[in-house]
Protein backbone atom coordinates (compact mmCIF):
# COMPACT_ATOMS: atom_id res chain seq x y z
CA UNK A 1 0.00 0.00 0.00
CA UNK A 2 2.41 2.70 0.63
CA UNK A 3 4.34 1.70 -2.27
CA UNK A 4 1.01 3.22 -3.91
CA UNK A 5 1.08 6.37 -1.94
CA UNK A 6 4.32 6.73 -3.13
CA UNK A 7 4.00 5.61 -6.51
CA UNK A 8 1.26 8.73 -6.58
CA UNK A 9 3.55 11.10 -5.11
CA UNK A 10 5.83 10.85 -7.74
CA UNK A 11 3.39 11.37 -10.28
CA UNK A 12 1.89 14.21 -8.76
CA UNK A 13 5.25 15.71 -8.50
CA UNK A 14 6.11 15.27 -11.51
CA UNK A 15 3.27 16.83 -13.19
CA UNK A 16 3.79 19.59 -10.58
CA UNK A 17 6.72 20.26 -12.36
CA UNK A 18 5.42 20.02 -16.07
CA UNK A 19 2.76 22.96 -14.28
CA UNK A 20 6.15 25.40 -13.20
CA UNK A 21 7.84 24.30 -17.15
CA UNK A 22 4.43 25.58 -18.81
CA UNK A 23 4.73 29.24 -16.79
CA UNK A 24 8.56 29.63 -16.41
CA UNK A 25 10.59 32.08 -17.56
CA UNK A 26 12.46 29.65 -19.67
CA UNK A 27 9.40 29.39 -21.20
CA UNK A 28 8.87 33.44 -21.56
CA UNK A 29 12.18 33.77 -23.22
CA UNK A 30 11.42 31.33 -26.08
CA UNK A 31 8.20 32.83 -26.81
CA UNK A 32 9.94 36.14 -27.44
CA UNK A 33 12.80 34.26 -29.34
CA UNK A 34 9.98 33.33 -31.70
CA UNK A 35 8.44 36.75 -31.83
CA UNK A 36 5.51 35.14 -30.16
CA UNK A 37 2.61 36.97 -27.95
CA UNK A 38 0.30 35.19 -25.94
CA UNK A 39 -2.64 36.97 -24.91
CA UNK A 40 -6.06 37.99 -24.83
CA UNK A 41 -8.34 40.00 -27.26
CA UNK A 42 -10.85 42.09 -26.73
CA UNK A 43 -12.88 44.54 -29.11
CA UNK A 44 -13.59 48.07 -29.43
CA UNK A 45 -15.47 50.62 -31.43
CA UNK A 46 -13.63 52.78 -33.85
CA UNK A 47 -16.62 54.99 -34.94
CA UNK A 48 -14.63 56.56 -37.29
CA UNK A 49 -12.68 58.35 -34.47
CA UNK A 50 -8.96 59.28 -34.88
CA UNK A 51 -6.77 56.57 -33.38
CA UNK A 52 -3.67 56.90 -31.87
CA UNK A 53 -1.32 56.48 -35.03
CA UNK A 54 -3.51 59.62 -36.26
CA UNK A 55 -6.04 57.71 -38.74
CA UNK A 56 -9.86 57.20 -38.92
CA UNK A 57 -11.08 53.94 -39.48
CA UNK A 58 -14.15 52.52 -39.63
CA UNK A 59 -15.48 49.77 -37.48
CA UNK A 60 -15.65 47.37 -40.53
CA UNK A 61 -11.87 47.64 -40.95
CA UNK A 62 -9.34 44.95 -40.00
CA UNK A 63 -7.34 47.20 -36.87
CA UNK A 64 -5.55 46.33 -33.94
CA UNK A 65 -4.77 48.12 -30.54
CA UNK A 66 -1.93 47.62 -28.74
CA UNK A 67 -0.89 48.01 -24.66
CA UNK A 68 0.94 50.75 -24.20
CA UNK A 69 4.39 48.77 -23.89
CA UNK A 70 4.13 47.34 -27.16
CA UNK A 71 2.95 50.00 -28.65
CA UNK A 72 6.05 52.04 -27.54
CA UNK A 73 4.65 55.35 -29.03
CA UNK A 74 3.41 54.24 -31.84
CA UNK A 75 6.78 52.44 -33.27
CA UNK A 76 4.46 49.77 -34.58
CA UNK A 77 1.54 52.00 -36.52
CA UNK A 78 0.57 50.65 -39.78
CA UNK A 79 2.48 47.40 -39.07
CA UNK A 80 0.03 44.08 -39.93
CA UNK A 81 -0.02 41.19 -37.19
CA UNK A 82 -0.95 37.86 -38.16
CA UNK A 83 -3.54 37.16 -35.19
CA UNK A 84 -4.38 33.21 -34.00
CA UNK A 85 -7.19 32.64 -32.26
CA UNK A 86 -5.92 29.68 -29.54
CA UNK A 87 -9.52 28.21 -29.24
CA UNK A 88 -10.34 27.64 -33.16
CA UNK A 89 -6.89 27.76 -35.00
CA UNK A 90 -7.95 30.38 -37.21
CA UNK A 91 -5.79 33.20 -38.31
CA UNK A 92 -6.80 36.37 -39.69
CA UNK A 93 -4.00 39.83 -40.19
CA UNK A 94 -5.20 43.30 -38.86
CA UNK A 95 -2.93 46.49 -38.68
CA UNK A 96 -1.93 48.05 -35.85
CA UNK A 97 -3.86 51.90 -35.64
CA UNK A 98 -4.14 52.62 -32.08
CA UNK A 99 -3.13 52.39 -28.73
CA UNK A 100 -5.22 50.55 -26.08
CA UNK A 101 -4.43 51.88 -22.23
CA UNK A 102 -6.60 49.43 -21.11
CA UNK A 103 -5.79 46.25 -21.92
CA UNK A 104 -3.96 45.48 -19.21
CA UNK A 105 -1.49 42.50 -19.74
CA UNK A 106 1.45 43.31 -22.36
CA UNK A 107 0.39 40.29 -24.62
CA UNK A 108 -3.83 41.27 -24.32
CA UNK A 109 -5.27 43.19 -27.82
CA UNK A 110 -7.80 45.39 -28.71
CA UNK A 111 -9.36 44.28 -32.37
CA UNK A 112 -11.77 46.48 -34.30
CA UNK A 113 -15.36 45.09 -34.19
CA UNK A 114 -14.99 44.09 -38.00
CA UNK A 115 -11.92 42.03 -37.54
CA UNK A 116 -13.37 40.27 -34.04
CA UNK A 117 -16.05 38.67 -35.49
CA UNK A 118 -13.99 36.77 -38.06
CA UNK A 119 -12.96 35.07 -35.14
CA UNK A 120 -15.91 35.13 -32.84
CA UNK A 121 -19.27 36.84 -31.93
CA UNK A 122 -19.22 40.01 -29.86
CA UNK A 123 -21.35 38.41 -27.40
CA UNK A 124 -18.40 36.35 -26.22
CA UNK A 125 -16.49 39.49 -25.46
CA UNK A 126 -12.81 37.74 -25.14
CA UNK A 127 -10.99 35.36 -26.44
CA UNK A 128 -7.04 34.07 -25.92
CA UNK A 129 -5.20 34.73 -29.54
CA UNK A 130 -1.26 34.08 -30.17
CA UNK A 131 -0.25 36.96 -32.23
CA UNK A 132 3.28 37.88 -34.52
CA UNK A 133 4.48 40.99 -36.14
CA UNK A 134 4.63 40.02 -39.80
CA UNK A 135 6.11 43.13 -41.64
Amino acid sequence: MNKIFALIAAAASLVSGVALLQTSPVNEVLSRATGEHHGQATFFFQDSEIGACGQAHSDSDFIVSLQPEEYANGTHCGKTIAITDSNSGKTMNGVVADECPGCGAKDNIDLSVGLFTQFEDLSVGVFPVVWVFVD
